[in-house]
């Protein structure tokens, strides 16, 4: 027998017994997408620290946040006016702390996501967990639904 085990003496990858996944990797899951999103930005919020986490059309309106309702609509427009100037990847010191804007590109529009740290930049690790799930739910199926404006004179 060879000192070292070879494919052939050694059991097959297929026949060890698999192990059984003990837990769910998140604690909890949805199958709504608007509550998926609320908790995606929860969860990320409160394991990586954040002080904010929005989610905004590019209007400027929000349509997710973690924290502050009030601070998150001011995010959310100051967000959007970012992304108007600079399509990309944004850092940003305020008076109100540390801000990271980014574009969330889906096939029917382009969202953005904004996260604040009062006293340092937000983890990059958090932002770009946020910003993987945040984008991977709208993909799947969330739709901002705004209607469309009346017309004012009728074609015939």
């Amino acid at each position: 027998m060879a000192a070292h085990p070879t494919a052939l003496s050694a059991p097959s990858a297929m026949a060890r017994p698999k192990l059984w996944i003990e837990r769910e990797r998140r604690a909890t899951r949805s199958e709504d997408p608007e509550r998926a999103l609320q908790l995606q930005l929860d969860a990320v919020v409160a394991e990586h620290e954040l002080d904010l986490l929005v989610i905004a059309d590019s209007d400027g309106a929000p349509v997710e946040m973690s924290g502050d309702p009030d601070l998150g609509m001011e995010l959310a427009q100051y967000a959007a006016a970012a992304f108007r100037k600079h399509a990309d990847t944004q850092t940003h010191v305020t008076s109100r702390g540390f801000l990271v804007v980014a574009p969330v590109q889906t096939p029917v529009r382009t969202f953005v996501i904004a996260a604040q740290g009062r006293w340092s930049i937000p983890d990059p690790q958090g932002f770009s967990r946020a910003l993987a799930g945040v984008t991977r739910i709208l993909k799947d199926g969330l739709f901002v639904h705004c209607e469309a404006p009346m017309a004012l004179v009728r074609r015939a």
